[in-house]
């Protein structure tokens, strides 16, 4: 019961945060996206005013009574003071790169504000990670605010939650802002222990190639770069006290050839996709080009960034 009570709040509070504070690219805090209430710290420091107004009157001490609206007059200025912190700034959405499944990212947003900023904190809802900026008057800036994605696919990103406790602590200030931020994850690399590959398109409808082992015959040595799988290191040449090197195969080194799901061994879809991903990145590290199908997606005979990156989105939308 307490579950479908707690869905069923959840429900009208993302009713009224829509209609409240609609999606946007762009977004400036003001009155009718900010919200404010006491912290923690906050009820125990409003608490601890009650009771010496409370002594002082009992007392009839006219200096303790001062000292508690003192203390007072001190928390209601925090209050306009965390809520000015916040107001009149303005988040930008910029650029969303491709993500990796399981692994973080970051989306990158221009920050603008006409006077100075500080102590702001910025994150996705329900992502533990979050980053810390301040602002000088008139500055504008640039924040990667991180995000983790487990699951292949195109998805929604969750709103962005810019709060601040500045500068005592004693009130939470937040904001929740919606933009039209679609991220696109492709499946994090599995190294195929087989391959086959098609030298034509015509070969690779066909389901034709040649098969290859990782174990296939040696071709060449290569200088190691940081990412390159430690299986394919030439150990007994470190142990040596020789430099770092890795083995090629003859069969891994070949371009023009065509990329399908027929080229990783049989399995799970999300497996061969998987292995699809490596093999993408693994020749496009290596400079080689290659085409590729999937689906209804056919790309070319090409190499480089762009290519690799076409060939990502097509995995992660399949």
């Amino acid at each position: 019961m307490l579950t479908s009570l707690k869905k069923t709040i959840d429900g009208r509070f993302e009713s009224w945060l829509k209609r409240r504070v609609p999606q946007s690219s762009r977004h400036q805090l003001s009155s009718k996206n900010i919200f404010i209430f006491p912290s923690g710290f906050g009820f125990s420091y409003l608490a601890l005013v009650i009771l010496i107004f409370l002594l002082g009157t009992n007392y009839q001490n006219n200096i303790i009574v001062l000292f508690s609206y003192l203390m007072l007059s001190l928390f209601l200025t925090c209050m306009f003071a965390t809520f000015n912190n916040m107001a009149k700034l303005s988040l930008e959405f910029v650029n969303a790169p491709l993500l990796e499944a399981n692994k973080k990212g970051n989306v990158t947003f221009k920050a603008l504000s006409a006077n100075a900023k500080q102590g702001i904190r910025a994150s996705f809802r329900e992502q533990s990670q979050s980053i810390a900026f301040d602002l000088h008057d008139q500055e504008h800036t640039t924040i990667e605010i991180p995000v983790e994605v487990n699951e292949r696919g195109e998805h929604i990103a969750q709103r962005v939650k810019l709060y601040s406790r500045y500068p005592l602590g004693l009130f939470n200030c937040w904001s929740y802002l919606a933009y039209p931020i679609q991220l696109i994850v492709f499946p994090e690399p599995i190294e195929p222990s087989m391959a086959n590959f098609s030298n034509s398109l015509e070969e690779a409808e066909q389901g034709k190639g040649r098969q290859v082992k990782q174990s296939d015959e040696f071709y060449q040595f290569k200088a190691y770069e940081q990412g390159m799988p430690l299986t394919h290191v030439a150990w007994k040449q470190v142990a040596k006290g020789g430099d770092w090197q890795v083995r090629e195969n003859q069969s891994l080194s070949g371009n023009d050839d065509w990329i399908t799901l027929d080229s990783v061994e049989a399995g799970h879809i999300e497996a061969k996709l998987a292995k699809m991903t490596y093999l993408v990145i693994d020749k496009t590290r290596k400079g080689h080009a290659f085409g590729f199908r999937l689906g209804e997606t056919i790309l070319a005979v090409q190499s480089g960034e762009q290519h690799l990156q076409a060939c990502l989105t097509a995995i992660a939308r399949y």
